[in-house]
């Protein structure tokens, strides 16, 4: 789960990649499902479709033919991203660009649909457990209706803002007509919604080399178990 990928930021970017390629095998979130047991397999995604991100990262892959999905909150388009200054928002590091904006309409139909897929951050990145349900199904549904009308074609997948999600935003989504959500957290094989919920791990041309190297490899793979007893703890507690 990438953010921001400024010029600066492109070499490291690149060298990323290039270490997944060493690694295994760069795939669609088409084919999350479908990949071999045993085989080591990475799937790109970019939230909050930052303009710095299509223009940067996005050119790189498309002209190296490596797959990935860019998730778009639809109300946002040609705007800054105004949760970037949220204090409380843990990937505010990622946008000391204050010029930074999200890709307009018409960069976004641009966006090469063999390669680059677009899924749905919502439409105005809310946090979505924080809202009404109605106003919940109106984000879910209106972002993916709006996404689809500017790409021609179905919009399938979904990245939670904030990684906030519930029992009932799950079922929501699904009603709404999304195959696959994404939370921005790394999420436990055996959970209850295994195969519609996806976990991520966040990364970042920051990170320090060594760091990167063990989130390739699946070294930061025992985070579903800590963030599960975590929860559990916070609701004894409450």
């Amino acid at each position: 789960m990438y953010h921001s990928i400024n010029a600066e930021q492109l070499p490291e970017f690149k060298r990323q990649v290039e270490r997944m390629r060493e690694i295994g095998r760069i795939i669609p979130l088409d084919q999350l499902d479908s990949s071999p047991e045993g085989e080591k397999a990475f799937a790109i995604t970019f939230d909050d479709g930052l303009r710095s991100t299509a223009e940067n990262g996005l050119s790189f892959l498309e002209e190296m033919g490596v797959p990935s999905t860019i998730f778009i909150p639809s109300g946002c388009l040609g705007k800054g991203p105004h949760w970037g200054t949220d204090p409380d928002h843990m990937y505010n590091q990622y946008y000391h660009d204050h010029h930074e904006t999200i890709v307009d309409e018409d960069a976004l139909g641009k966006l090469s649909s063999g390669i680059v897929q677009v899924g749905s951050h919502c439409v105005s990145h809310r946090r979505l457990t924080h809202i009404p349900m109605e106003e919940a199904q109106r984000e879910l549904e209106d972002s993916k209706q709006s996404l689809e009308k500017i790409m021609k074609k179905p919009v399938r997948f979904l990245s939670f803002p904030y990684g906030d999600y519930d029992d009932k935003i799950l079922s929501l989504s699904r009603s709404s007509g999304y195959v696959k959500v994404f939370t921005a957290y790394p999420v436990a094989n055996n959970h209850p919604q295994s195969g519609f919920l996806f976990g991520r791990i966040d990364i970042s041309p920051h990170d320090w080399p060594v760091e990167s190297w063990l989130k390739f490899q699946g070294a930061y793979n025992w985070l579903p178990f800590v963030i599960t007893l975590n929860r559990k703890i916070r609701l004894w507690i409450s």
